[in-house]
């Protein structure tokens, strides 16, 4: 429940979100809950069209570096909420530029990024916000959750480890760290050697993981290292709120792409116009 005396929060920047309604609505209402810094990431609507937002890219000025931190920016929340679970796809789309007013300035769309993000989740808002705070102050944390937010993938699951490796300080404080886990981390490790250098004939394994399996137990053991260092906090309310304004029926909302027959350009018109053969 969003407080009446909350500060609604604006941002120069405001990215499209596309995908499951359900999805976005879930996410939505779930950051909604833990407004508590002016700077935290929201998800708001422009009329109908969810959109991503945050004013740490207020003072960037380039809607290709704009959607990049978007796309980061949702592969790191899906990471943190893929601990849970199965996901469902979103994408980012259409990049906007707003005024003080909530008004449009321009839209450019922009290609799709696909990330994922969890489609249902038993933590609460004040678990996740202690998660996404933890995280934020260990770049090598937060890579790890990046790197284990998409689909299973030999490459990313090494790199995912190998950021763990950095957080300890080495592989060998990794194990110290972890007795328990440490041959099915060393087995995960030449399972993933093995797949990755194929090509030069990498030596095979014995009982080598599946791969699911491998991101299921970093999963866990992420979530483990991340429950260790996260600060409780008590969330009784947000301190912000996300902004909502009307918009006259007249002002189109939504750059779609192209599909053009020579294929010798690109552009994109508004959902809803009339094209024109040429």
């Amino acid at each position: 429940m969003v407080q009446s005396s909350a500060t609604v929060l604006k941002s120069r920047w405001a990215v499209e979100v596309e995908g499951n309604n359900a999805t976005i609505l879930r996410l939505e209402t779930f950051l909604a809950e833990c407004l508590l810094n002016a700077t935290d990431t929201f998800i708001s609507r422009l009329r109908e069209v969810p959109v991503v937002r945050s004013q740490l890219w207020d003072k960037i000025s380039d809607t290709d570096l704009v959607s990049q931190l978007a796309q980061s920016e949702l592969a790191l929340l899906q990471g943190l909420t893929k601990l849970a679970g199965g996901a469902s796809p979103l994408n980012v789309g259409t990049v906007f530029e707003l005024g003080d007013a909530e008004t449009i300035i321009r839209q450019t769309r922009q290609s799709l990024n696909s990330v994922y993000v969890l489609s249902t989740t038993s933590d609460t808002p004040a678990v996740f916000h202690q998660r996404m705070n933890a995280v934020r102050h260990h770049d090598a944390l937060a890579g790890a959750a990046i790197e284990l937010s998409g689909q299973p993938d030999w490459i990313k699951t090494y790199k995912a480890v190998e950021y763990l490796e950095e957080y300890y300080g080495g592989e060998k404080q990794l194990f110290a760290a972890f007795p328990n886990k440490k041959a099915a981390l060393k087995r995960i490790k030449r399972t993933s050697q093995s797949v990755r250098h194929r090509a030069r004939a990498f030596a095979s394994i014995n009982r080598p993981y599946k791969l699911e399996d491998a991101e299921n137990f970093l999963q866990v053991l992420l979530k483990d290292i991340v429950a260790g260092i996260a600060s409780p906090v008590l969330i009784t309310g947000p301190i912000y709120a996300i902004p909502r304004r009307e918009y006259p029926p007249d002002q189109v909302i939504g750059l779609k792409p192209l599909i053009l027959v020579n294929g010798e350009k690109s552009e994109v018109a508004f959902v809803g116009d009339t094209l024109t053969a040429a």
